[in-house]
Order: structure tokens, then C-alpha cells, then sequence
């Protein structure tokens, strides 16, 4: 008993801890967690963790603003401080259309390629694909699993984009890369330092 409040009291006077702390520790008798106490129980807690897991797979991610109209502003930093399995991402808007394609109808429509291209030469067959650049800046950011790169929400409108249209054949030429603005007023000084033979519209 001795030898151990020898060592308490020179633990406390190396690191500067109040010789009562380092006993009760010892001794079990500090249980509860440091700092305010939680407003939810952890088994709450995991449920939030598991929804805002399964929520963005659906499409319906949600933001970290939305939690932010707790009565605590930092409940969140906070939750996600506890949850690592938790992160912040920016996420994209995608159509209802695309949402809607599964991996049945990926793996039926390459079924379906790989018969109609058969026999054809590689220069004959390209494949198209246009993509857009979203004038609207504004984007909030959502929680998801950790380690996920592009977390995407289902809209129905958005705002006006740049539309970028490229061509390649599988021989790997590319052709000329054709830029569509949607906008009522075509300006001289769009169609400048875009790549050689870039086509505007």
C-alpha cells in the first residue's frame, strides 16, 4: 500500500496530475466519459451512424447544415469526432434517369455491344460521351462512409451548364471536342485556349 502511493506521488509530480485523480483512476472510480455528457446514448448514436451510412447509397445524402440547426452548433464536429467511419464530402447532382441504372441493365447492355460489334474493325466503332461543368458554385457537403470519393444526389433541375462532348474510336483517335453553352448570347471570347480544333456552339 505504501509503495503504491510512493509511485502515485511521484507519477503525479513528474507529469503535473493531482495525486487524487491518478487514485481514483486507479481505482475505477472515474466511469464516465470526460467532458459534458452525451445528449444521446451511443446506441442512438449508432443508429444516426448507420442511417447516414445507408441514406446516400439511396441518393438522399444528408448535410451537415441540416444538423447544424441543433441547439449545439458543434454536435456535429463532435459526432464525427466519434465516428470514424463517418466523413464530409462534396456531393454531385445525378438525374433520377441515371439513378435508376443498375447492374443488370450495365451488364445486359454489354451483352448486347459485344454481339453488335463483332466483326467490326476497331476505327469503326466510337464511343460518344458528353459531360457538363455546373455553373452553380454553390455546393453543401454531406455525411457518408468514410473512403467515399463521390457521394451523388437525385435531383430533378439544376443550374446552367457547360456541356462537353468528346468522340473517340477504339483505336484511340479522338476527335475534335465539341463545347455546347447553354446560353442566349454566344460570346468571341468562349471559343478561345480550348484544345486544337475545338468546336463551340
Amino acid at each position: 500500500m505504501r509503495l503504491e502511493v510512493n509511485r502515485l506521488r511521484n507519477v503525479a509530480k513528474k507529469y503535473q496530475i493531482s495525486k487524487n485523480t491518478l487514485w481514483n483512476k486507479l481505482h475505477g472510480k472515474h466511469e464516465r466519459m470526460s467532458g459534458k455528457p452525451r445528449v444521446f446514448t451511443e446506441q442512438e448514436e449508432e443508429s444516426f451512424a448507420g442511417h447516414l451510412i445507408t441514406l446516400p447509397a439511396f441518393g438522399f445524402p444528408v448535410t451537415s447544415e441540416l444538423w447544424k440547426l441543433s441547439s449545439s452548433p458543434d454536435w456535429v464536429n463532435l459526432f464525427l469526432l466519434r465516428r470514424p467511419e463517418l466523413s464530409q464530402r462534396f456531393y454531385q447532382n445525378i438525374s433520377h434517369s441515371r439513378a435508376a441504372t443498375d447492374e443488370e441493365t450495365s451488364n445486359h447492355y454489354f451483352d448486347n455491344l459485344q454481339t453488335e460489334v463483332e466483326g467490326v474493325p476497331q476505327a469503326n466503332i466510337w464511343n460518344y460521351d458528353e459531360t457538363n461543368r455546373v455553373d452553380d458554385p454553390v455546393r453543401s457537403k454531406v455525411i457518408t462512409r468514410k473512403g467515399t470519393k463521390y457521394p451523388e444526389k437525385i435531383r430533378n433541375s439544376s443550374k446552367a451548364c457547360t456541356f462537353l462532348m468528346v468522340c473517340e474510336n477504339a483505336e484511340g483517335w479522338l476527335a475534335p471536342v465539341y463545347v455546347n453553352y447553354t446560353s442566349q448570347k454566344f460570346w468571341s471570347t468562349w471559343t478561345g485556349d480550348g484544345p486544337l480544333n475545338t468546336r463551340y456552339n
